[in-house]
């Protein structure tokens, strides 16, 4: 984000003492902003231009859908300045789960991140119908991502390392799998967008929604294996 405009939205919220959160790989700016007095609390604010793949509008819409029925940060406000879009939301508390501390003890850990994301597959689908994430909405996405050069191909997995975007596309479409086992998603779930209480391992709350929604459970799952195998050694997924 241009410095100036970043200036601008910090003016607007006066956030003066605030510090930059680089975790995981999003393509927003984070800040945690601290509370100036002891009867403040603190939050996170997050831009993104309005034109990014990753939509913070429906990251917001998620989080009010699912205030009061799953742990999820609270909404203080979304506005649009310039061309970004500006989310802040209430802290949560807990570390995320890719943290050393809950890393240092991986088997609890891969039990709490595999009870916390049951929690989410059971929600029941029919309240989150407005949310659809089937095969036929992320390939869309992934496509036109694909034509507009917005793919990261220096993330790829090393088997898919020597791939061009247009490979990538059509091996999506060869092993599209014929059913889906749909459920509700977190639809980037990471060990960074988990957060857990270091003393028992409990959940405490998910971050990053902007892709929640009804969908594949093997997305999450996925993604899930993936995330554990780069931040555990040995196999625990």
């Amino acid at each position: 984000m241009h410095e100036l405009q970043l200036q601008q939205v910090l003016t607007e919220y006066e956030c003066n003492q605030h510090r930059p959160v680089k975790l995981g790989k999003t393509t927003a700016t984070v800040l945690k902003v601290s509370p100036e007095t002891p009867e403040q609390e603190g939050y996170f604010i997050k831009i993104e231009r309005c034109d990014s793949p990753y939509n913070l509008r429906h990251e917001w819409a998620a989080l009010e859908h699912l205030n009061g029925s799953l742990d999820v940060p609270k909404v203080l406000s979304f506005s649009e300045i310039g061309d970004y879009h500006i989310l802040r939301t209430m802290t949560v508390p807990g570390l995320p789960a890719c943290d050393d501390q809950l890393i240092s003890q991986p088997e609890r850990l891969v039990r709490s991140v595999a009870k916390a994301l049951r929690k989410i597959h059971s929600l029941p689908i029919s309240a989150h119908r407005q949310f659809e994430r089937h095969l036929a909405v992320s390939m869309a996405e992934a496509l036109q991502r694909a034509q507009s050069g917005l793919v990261d191909m220096d993330d790829l997995d090393t088997e898919r390392q020597h791939l061009t975007s247009a490979e990538l596309i059509q091996q999506l479409h060869e092993m599209r799998p014929a059913s889906e086992d749909l459920v509700a998603t977190h639809g980037d779930y990471c060990l960074p967008n988990i957060l857990l209480n270091p003393e028992d391992f409990a959940l405490t709350g998910f971050v990053d929604l902007g892709y929640f929604g009804v969908a594949d459970r093997y997305q999450d799952l996925a993604l899930a294996e993936g995330s554990l195998r780069a931040n555990l050694s040995g196999n625990w997924s």
